[in-house]
């Protein structure tokens, strides 16, 4: 029998990739998102509170992103957000 990982060892071994993650430089990152344009998809109509809320976190991400790439919102209101949900996703292999 193989010996089973407790929680704390798993979380543990996350908690360590993570920190190494963060600490290498994001010179790559920022030349990856240098000039790029991200797209956020908000599920609801225009001038409502998902919309308003989607546009301030949108203004301040930038400042998080190395490379500071433009934000482009994209409203696709309909079915309470699943339209959107459904462009997000990949198409399914068949």
């Amino acid at each position: 029998m193989g010996a089973r990982l407790s929680r704390r060892c798993l979380l543990s071994f996350v908690g360590g990739a993570v920190l190494c993650a963060a600490s290498m430089p994001s010179a790559f990152a920022a030349d990856l998102y240098q000039g790029k344009t991200l797209t956020l998809v908000v599920g609801y109509a225009p001038g409502g509170g998902v919309d308003t809320t989607a546009r301030v976190v949108a203004r301040h991400l930038v400042r998080f992103i190395p490379g500071q790439p433009s934000v482009l919102i994209q409203n696709m209101e309909g079915a309470a957000g699943v339209v959107a949900a459904k462009l997000s996703r990949p198409p399914r292999r068949r």
